[in-house]
């Protein structure tokens, strides 16, 4: 298994920005460019190659704020430490408000998608804002209008500002329930 680019056993796989003035992140290299890529890739599965303007603005919001306080190694490890959770077949759980998150939901380190409520076809990529619903999952059953096949009801209206502040201010911190056994190993992993 490799983390942070190098296998576990060595020490040194990330450092510490003691000069960043919001906190002392652990610093993976390129991490902004990974969490930018991925995020990218998961926009176009589930949103197609020319997502919803709605869509760019929440996800570019959420990545400058993510780069303002130079937080992307904090995101990369969370969602490593779920992929590495799940390869081990240990249940780990992300906790806080880390479902306000779009970034978050498209790295998968939540399953919560705080979009506004919509419509998405997972057949062509055809999205509906409905703005009266409180809940994708609330939406009746509807057929896409460009292809017929049936649509996925998504998204809960969270807005970002509940995890990262009004203006992006607040340090990103994931706090995560995990078996011991799991615990033991992100330990010496970390």
């Amino acid at each position: 298994y490799q983390f942070c680019g190098k296998p576990h056993h060595e020490k040194g796989s990330f450092t510490m920005d003691k000069g960043n003035k919001h906190a002392h992140y652990p610093v993976i290299p390129n991490a902004h460019d990974s969490v930018v890529s991925i995020c990218a890739q998961q926009m176009e599965t589930r949103y197609g190659e020319r997502p919803p303007e709605e869509i760019n603005r929440r996800v570019t919001k959420e990545l400058d704020a993510i780069a303002d306080k130079s937080s992307a190694s904090m995101y990369l490890i969370a969602q490593r430490l779920l992929e590495r959770s799940a390869q081990m077949g240990q249940l780990m759980a992300i906790r806080d408000k880390a479902g306000s998150s779009f970034v978050a939901f498209l790295l998968g380190i939540t399953g919560i998608n705080p979009l506004p409520a919509h419509y998405r076809c997972e057949a062509c990529r055809h999205v509906e804002f409905v703005p009266e619903a409180a809940s994708g999952y609330d939406l009746p059953d509807k057929r896409c209008p460009d292809c017929n096949s049936m649509m996925y009801g998504d998204g809960h209206d969270i807005p970002f500002e509940t995890f990262g502040g009004l203006t992006g201010e607040r340090i990103s911190a994931f706090y995560w329930w995990s078996a011991s056994a799991f615990h033991m190993n992100v330990t010496q992993v970390l």
